[in-house]
């Protein structure tokens, strides 16, 4: 009996406890998980199976100064991409509805406008939501700075 292997997992929940029990003392630890790792708050959250509330987390980030970069990437997926077994890969029904917007541009429409058209032909942004002008701004830049 005493030959066998220790089975860790058990004993992961007294170590996580033990040893992150104070976010502002472990931000080493904590810059690897949000920093580099890329996880949410909520993420932390659970696997410190709680032992760092959201709140405790979200306080050391502010009194810490602990902030993701501008160019970190989003988790949220844009307009024209989708996810297949985790890879993110084109969305070709959108990738056709983005050359479209780009072709509405070109012929001189307003943002405003092609949000307009788009509403019009009932073709749905990203979320379901209604195009704004901001949207298509958004994707315009995108798409045309990738040229």
């Amino acid at each position: 009996m005493l030959d066998e292997p220790v089975d860790p997992i058990p004993y992961l929940s007294v170590f996580i406890t033990h040893f992150l029990n104070k976010p502002k003392n472990n931000l080493g630890i904590f810059r690897k998980l949000y920093l580099d790792h890329g996880l949410s708050v909520r993420e932390i959250e659970s696997i410190t199976e709680s032992a760092w509330s959201k709140t405790t987390i979200i306080e050391t980030m502010r009194e810490k100064k602990i902030t993701k970069s501008s160019n970190a990437k989003s988790n949220r997926l844009k307009y024209g991409e989708r996810k297949v077994q985790g890879l993110i890969v084109p969305h070709l029904e959108e990738q056709k509805i983005i050359q479209k917007i780009i072709g509405l541009k070109n012929e001189g429409f307003s943002l405003r406008k092609i949000a307009k058209f788009l509403m019009e032909k009932n073709i749905k942004s990203k979320r379901g939501d209604q195009w704004d002008k901001s949207v298509i701004g958004d994707i315009l830049k995108r798409e045309l700075k990738d040229v």
